[in-house]
């Protein structure tokens, strides 16, 4: 299994914050066969001199300057080029890729053994099981509200295939783990979204997982405050209009959107009345940002903007 090489790439645009995080935790990668690919979308902060400052702890990383700000999909396109890996993770810079043992790791790459999954979806949202005391509340209202949404989508829409889950449909399932041979460009904000219907689209399957232990993206920000969050929702709900009109993507009423929030009250009620409050809050600020932006678009490129604040 260490003959496959596993390509990390890191599009970044100002994350003097966040970005040693992510490549400290890539420095100490249980897996020997990997590179790291940095594409620096117009950086005006110390993001580059902290990046280079990690070109002496892994050997294999590679950093690239780009002229002009252009965007996540542009950044990866461009990153495209210079790959040399069979597998494909895209790595946002505010994320550590956490990987607890290098069997989990490589039972984990495994599933590449079967040459009808083209890729691995997010299996539980990055800010999940990040211990409360560092958090504060809006965190948590997204952690537990993903969490249920996720969850839905796991237990409704996959089937279980060879000792693991594969998805029924796209959906709205996140997926940043690919076989390179299947890579094409994005067009929208939702890359993640749009890339799951890409290798479904190729006649290929899309694994996901239920454990835990198995290597996942977990954030290293701690707090999320109202004003990024509603940006984001604005940015997500641009977004899905963009996949509607790209790629015919839709989220039907009756079908999927009423369900899945049903589910979400009805299993955080069932936690406690806390836990139903908060989702009911993270569905209230999604109705908000979707009617806000009933009249507006947005070019992928922009979409940078809408990003939270690290």
């Amino acid at each position: 299994m260490n003959k496959l090489k596993i390509s990390f790439l890191i599009p970044a645009n100002n994350e003097e914050k966040v970005i040693g995080n992510a490549l400290d935790n890539l420095s100490k990668m249980p897996y020997d066969n990997l590179e790291v690919l940095i594409g620096l979308d117009r950086c005006i902060d110390n993001t580059k001199y902290i990046v280079d400052s990690y070109k002496s702890k892994i050997k294999s990383l590679k950093s690239f300057e780009l002229e002009s700000k252009n965007g996540k999909p542009q950044v990866i396109d461009y990153l495209m080029e210079y790959v040399d890996g069979d597998i494909i993770i895209i790595h946002d810079a505010d994320w550590q890729f956490k990987v607890t043992s290098k069997e989990s790791f490589l039972k984990y790459l495994s599933v590449f053994n079967d040459y009808e999954i083209g890729g691995i979806a997010e299996s539980f949202p990055v800010e999940y099981d990040i211990k409360s005391s560092k958090s504060n509340f809006w965190f948590r209202v997204v952690s537990l509200s993903h969490f249920f949404w996720m969850k839905y989508q796991k237990d409704y829409l996959t089937s279980f295939k060879k000792g693991y889950k594969t998805l029924n449909d796209p959906t709205m399932f996140l997926t940043n783990i690919f076989r390179k041979s299947l890579y094409q460009k994005n067009y929208s904000l939702a890359d993640d979204f749009e890339r799951s219907k890409n290798i479904m689209d190729q006649g290929y399957s899309i694994a996901i997982f239920d454990d835990l232990k198995m290597p996942r993206f977990v954030s290293t920000y701690h707090k999320i405050n109202l004003r990024d969050l509603f940006k984001q929702k604005r940015r997500t709900s641009i977004a899905r209009k963009q996949l509607k009109k790209i790629h015919e993507i839709d989220l039907p009423l009756l079908k999927y959107t009423f369900p899945v929030l049903f589910y979400m009250l009805k299993e955080s009620f069932k936690e406690s009345i806390f836990s139903g409050i908060k989702v009911g809050l993270w569905i209230l600020i999604n109705i908000i940002a979707k009617l806000s932006t009933i009249f507006s678009s947005l070019s992928s490129k922009k979409g940078w903007n809408m990003r939270a604040s690290r």
